[in-house]
């Protein structure tokens, strides 16, 4: 159950926003004063925290400020009888989820929360799988072999109606990586290829080769000239116009109908391929398709 925290010195407000809050099923606890507020803070866990701009003789900002410091995952909104340009704006350089003036209406005030809550838990879900990322152990790995699991799996969700075509590059090229991140990557990257080219027929390209001592720019992330393994996946479905593509790497972006979701999400391929000292790029089209394609850097192997 969400858990909410209304800070208001005025005892009415609290009350109404209890009320409201817990009748939409959410778990809500009161402060009446800017040290009870941080008391609650210091010894429980909120989604969300609202507070108003004025508690007594202290501003409610200050308060927006510890809350950020000591839970950074809590989601916090600002209300105001007396709403300002200056106070949003100094708001929202701390952060700020939304700000709401008095009096609040209680559809504004639901709707405000629930999105607060799902961003709140966003946030704890993307930096659980940012922890699991970054602690995984690597070692020396053949690519080829990688990716070629990796097809292999793939190739069992297959439709009749796509054609695979691959070509992998079987040189003795080492990566230093995690196997397992690699190959669901690999994976998500054909799955999200499949799923762009829905029932018609098309075909899904896997393509991996070496880059040796070139120079790398077509990646968001710069990568200095060395050596590399290119992968490439590519698919002949619907292609994406220029707004989906600058977004597609945005958490929790997808153009999947909703609960249609699948895989890691390509913030998180982009994350692992990152972590691993490679980049990740995209090209795409409305009716063209689309080549996602990505860089691991060569490592020596005894």
């Amino acid at each position: 159950m969400p858990r909410i925290l209304v800070v208001d010195d005025e005892e009415s407000i609290c009350f109404s926003f209890s009320r409201i809050l817990t009748d939409a099923g959410h778990e809500v606890m009161e402060a009446l004063s800017y040290p009870m507020a941080q008391l609650l803070i210091a010894t429980n866990e909120f989604d969300v925290a609202l507070v108003d701009r004025i508690l007594g003789n202290r501003n409610g900002m200050e308060l927006i400020g510890h809350i950020n410091e000591n839970q950074p995952f809590c989601s916090t909104v600002l209300f105001s009888a007396y709403p300002s340009f200056e106070s949003a704006s100094e708001g929202f350089r701390h952060n700020l989820f939304a700000y709401l003036t008095k009096p609040v209406k209680k559809a504004d005030l639901c709707t405000v929360v629930e999105k607060a809550v799902s961003t709140s838990r966003k946030r704890r879900l993307t930096r659980g799988l940012e922890m699991q990322l970054f602690q995984s152990p690597k070692q020396p790995c053949l690519f080829h072999g990688i990716v070629r699991n990796a097809v292999g799996l793939i190739r069992l969700t297959l439709p009749a109606t796509i054609e695979l075509q691959t070509r992998i590059n079987r040189n003795c090229a080492y990566v230093l990586a995690d196997p397992a991140q690699i190959q669901q990557v690999v994976m998500n990257l054909g799955l999200n290829a499949l799923q762009a080219m829905g029932e018609r027929p098309g075909t899904l390209g896997v393509t991996l080769e070496p880059l040796r001592g070139g120079e790398i720019s077509n990646t968001p992330k710069r990568l200095e000239p060395g050596e590399f393994m290119k992968l490439t996946v590519s698919d002949t479905g619907c292609g994406m116009d220029e707004e989906t593509r600058a977004r597609i790497f945005a958490p929790f972006f997808s153009t999947r109908p909703r609960g249609a979701g699948a895989g890691m999400g390509l913030t998180m391929v982009q994350a692992i391929i990152e972590n691993h000292g490679g980049a990740l790029g995209v090209n795409s089209a409305p009716g063209k398709g689309s080549k996602f394609y990505f860089y691991l850097p060569l490592t020596e192997h005894d």
